[in-house]
């Protein structure tokens, strides 16, 4: 039986519009590789951990980076590089609107079902890439490393539905949880700009604007993992997917 491990992380806190679990997939061979070659490029550079945010605002390890586009560019280039030699298929994002969350939980008991934004995106991850295990030619399994300090409570209450038990862990005790953590702060970017560019239409949940915040991200994984296999597709949770899902789980309507 092969044996692959799945490293996720979230982007989108503190009231962001939009909320995305990512992560990225490889056998365990391929991680002890990864993990050799990234902590190699963060060591020449003085970086202890990749954390994106501030990486793209220039803050704390990166701030001495800021103007500085020479660096930042290959440096960003070499991660990707990284990433791309590792993985076994393209990463995977799922993201919400936090819009679209709240006011499908003003009608239905939703937070009650699915807890929060990050534990039904985190519990979409788990089902997409065990389904892509269970479908590839040879028997696979598949473990899930998240990176801590997000809804862990919830997101263990939805995989117990499953037999799945999803560890947690540190950027720093599983460092490919920070490559993680550069798709999530990628596919966080491009689903909020694509709702700013959406924003004449009435709602955000118009099948066009899914379509086109799906669409984007395409792009934005076609731009960064060029040549990986495209198994795993992102997927974008609208308004109307969670109505659907809360219909199709008989979810209580509020008082």
């Amino acid at each position: 039986m092969a044996s692959v491990t799945a490293y996720a992380d979230a982007s989108g806190k503190d009231g962001m519009p939009v909320v995305c679990v990512s992560g990225v997939v490889a056998y365990m061979r391929r991680w002890i590789k990864f993990e050799q070659q990234w902590n190699a490029l963060l060591t020449s550079e003085g970086i202890k951990q990749f954390h994106a945010t501030d990486f793209a605002s220039s803050q704390s390890e990166f701030k001495a980076w800021k103007g500085d586009i020479k660096r930042r560019g290959v440096f960003f280039k070499a991660l990707v590089e990284i990433i791309r030699d590792n993985v076994v298929t393209s990463p995977l994002s799922i993201s919400i609107e936090t819009a679209d969350w709240v006011a499908v939980n003003k009608k239905y008991m939703l937070s009650e079902a699915y807890h929060s934004p990050y534990a039904i995106c985190g519990y979409a991850f788990v089902g997409e890439c065990s389904r892509w295990a269970a479908a590839r030619p040879k028997k696979t399994r598949i473990k899930f490393v998240f990176e801590q300090g997000d809804d862990e409570q919830g997101l263990r209450s939805l995989c117990r539905k499953d037999s799945v038990e999803p560890i947690f862990q540190s950027k720093l005790a599983a460092v490919p949880c920070q490559a993680a953590d550069l798709i999530a702060w990628k596919s966080r970017i491009a689903c909020t700009n694509s709702i700013r560019l959406s924003s004449r239409l009435d709602k955000i949940n118009n099948p066009e604007t899914t379509r086109g915040l799906i669409g984007k991200l395409l792009k934005e994984y076609a731009s960064l993992m060029k040549g990986i296999p495209t198994e795993l597709e992102p997927r974008v949770f609208s308004r109307d997917n969670l109505v659907d899902i809360c219909k199709r789980d008989g979810i209580s309507t509020r008082p």
